[in-house]
C-alpha cells in the first residue's frame, strides 16, 4: 500500500469521509488530471467518493501575480503543508469492509484547499495562509486575543517606520483597543508610558487574518515594561489595568468572542529565587481567575512565550526533567532566568489549554535585552503557529 493511500485510510478511518470538499480561495484554481473537475476562484467544488475505483490527483494553479505555497492544514484536511499535487485514491481500501461502508455515508467530508498568496507577500501571510480557518468565518462576531507582559511585549522597539505599509494602513478585519475605542490594528499606547508601539500582538493578528480573512479579529492589550507577575495576578496593579480594558470593550456594545490570552513576561521575577519560584503559582492564578470570569470561556487557551535562547546552545524544548539549579544563567543580570523559564514549561502540567511557545534565534536590538521589530513579528507568528497548529 502506497503512502498516499495509507493516509487516506488514515483520513476514511478518523474522518469517514464520502465526499471531497474542494474550496478555492481568491488567486488561482484546482483541476484534476482526469479533467472531472475545475473549480475557479473564491468557490466550492464537491467530488463523491461512492467506491473503491476513486483515483483523482488535484492540481492547484496560481493566477497571474499569486503562488501556490502548499495546501492548507486543519481538520479533515487532504495533503496539508504539501506543495506537490494532491493524489486521493481508494483502490487501497479493497477488502476492507468496515472501511468500504464509511463511503456509504453521505454525510461525511473531507476537505482540500490551496493556498495562494499575491508575489512578495509578507511572512505572517506565507505562514497564516497555510492553515485553515479555526472558527466558522460566517461567525460576525469580532474574535478576541488578550495579550499582556512587559517590555518585550510592548515592545521597546516596535516603533513608527518599522513596519511595512499594509501594516501601518492596517485593515478593517483588525481591531485593537486603545484609548477608550476599537481601532484599526497598529501601533498601541496600551502600556506603561503610553507611547505608540506595536509588540508580538501584530504578527499574531496578520498571520490569523491570513488563515481568516473573512473574519474580524480584535486585540485588548495591556503590557508594562520590567514588571513582576506578581503585578498581573488577580487585584495586581496591571492586571486592573487590562480588565477595565476589558470591561470598556464589552461595554462599548460590539459583539465579541474571546479566543485566547496572549502572554509574554518573567524576567521581572528573575533577579529573585523567591520570586522565580513563585512564577507558575502566580500564572496559574491568572488562568483560574481569567477563566472563572463569566464572559470568558472556562477553557479559555493561553499561550504563553518562554525563551530558549539560540539553537546551538543545547538547551531543548522539553526541559520536564531540567534542574535549573544544574546550569549557571546564562544572564548574570538575571541570576534566576532559567528558574522562570522551568516554571513556565511546567504550568501547562498543572491546567489544560496552557501552551508554551518556544522562541529560538529571535533577533535581539542593541540593549541586548529586547527584540528587533523583525524579533517581534517573528514572535507573534511563533504564536500563531502554535494556536492555527495546536490549540484548535
Amino acid at each position: 500500500m502506497t503512502a498516499i493511500r495509507i493516509l487516506l485510510y488514515a483520513a476514511i478511518a478518523a474522518i469517514a469521509a464520502c465526499k471531497i470538499d474542494v474550496g478555492v480561495p481568491a488567486g488561482g484554481s484546482v483541476t484534476t488530471n482526469s479533467g472531472s473537475l475545475s473549480c475557479s476562484a473564491n468557490s466550492s467544488c464537491t467530488l463523491d467518493v461512492a467506491d473503491i475505483y476513486f483515483d483523482e490527483t488535484f492540481v492547484a494553479n496560481p493566477a497571474t501575480g499569486f503562488d501556490f505555497i502548499g495546501w492548507k492544514s486543519g481538520p479533515a484536511r487532504l495533503c496539508p503543508g504539501s506543495t506537490e499535487p494532491c493524489s486521493f485514491s481508494t483502490a487501497g481500501l479493497a477488502g476492507n469492509e468496515d472501511a468500504i461502508a464509511l463511503l456509504d455515508d453521505p454525510n461525511l467530508v473531507v476537505y482540500l484547499e490551496p493556498a495562494f498568496v499575491s508575489e512578495g507577500a509578507e511572512p505572517e501571510e506565507l505562514l497564516g495562509a497555510t492553515f485553515s480557518c479555526p472558527w466558522d468565518e460566517s461567525d460576525p462576531t469580532l474574535h478576541v486575543f488578550l495579550a499582556a507582559g512587559q517590555s518585550n511585549m510592548v515592545s521597546v522597539y516596535g516603533q513608527s517606520g518599522t513596519l511595512p505599509e499594509k501594516y501601518v494602513t492596517g485593515t478593517d478585519r483588525l481591531q485593537m483597543w486603545d484609548e477608550g475605542s476599537w481601532k484599526r490594528l497598529g501601533l498601541s499606547t496600551e502600556n506603561g508610558n503610553r507611547v505608540p508601539r506595536y509588540g508580538p500582538e501584530l504578527g499574531f493578528a496578520w498571520t490569523l487574518h491570513a488563515a481568516c480573512p473573512d473574519s474580524n479579529i480584535g486585540i485588548i492589550k495591556y503590557a508594562v515594561g520590567g514588571t513582576s507577575i506578581t503585578t498581573w495576578v488577580p487585584g495586581g496593579e496591571n492586571s486592573a489595568v487590562l480588565v477595565a480594558n476589558v470591561a470598556s470593550a464589552l461595554q462599548a456594545g460590539t459583539d465579541i468572542t474571546f479566543e485566547g490570552l496572549l502572554y509574554k513576561q518573567g524576567g521581572g521575577d528573575s533577579r529573585n529565587r523567591t520570586s522565580a519560584d513563585a512564577w507558575g503559582e502566580n500564572f496559574l492564578s491568572i488562568v483560574d481567575t481569567t477563566r472563572s470570569a463569566g464572559v470568558i470561556p472556562n477553557d479559555l487557551p493561553f499561550l504563553l512565550a518562554t525563551s530558549r535562547g539560540t539553537s546551538d546552545n543545547g538547551f531543548p524544548d522539553d526541559i520536564t526533567d531540567f534542574d535549573p539549579d544544574s546550569v549557571p544563567s546564562p544572564d548574570p543580570r538575571r541570576p534566576f532566568i532559567l528558574h522562570v523559564i522551568y516554571q513556565q514549561w511546567m504550568v501547562q502540567f498543572a491546567r489544560s489549554g496552557i501552551y508554551p511557545v518556544i522562541e529560538r534565534d529571535i533577533p535581539i536590538g542593541a540593549d541586548g535585552i529586547h527584540q528587533t521589530p523583525e524579533g517581534i513579528r517573528m514572535v507573534g507568528r511563533g504564536l500563531a503557529e502554535v494556536y492555527l497548529q495546536d490549540v484548535n
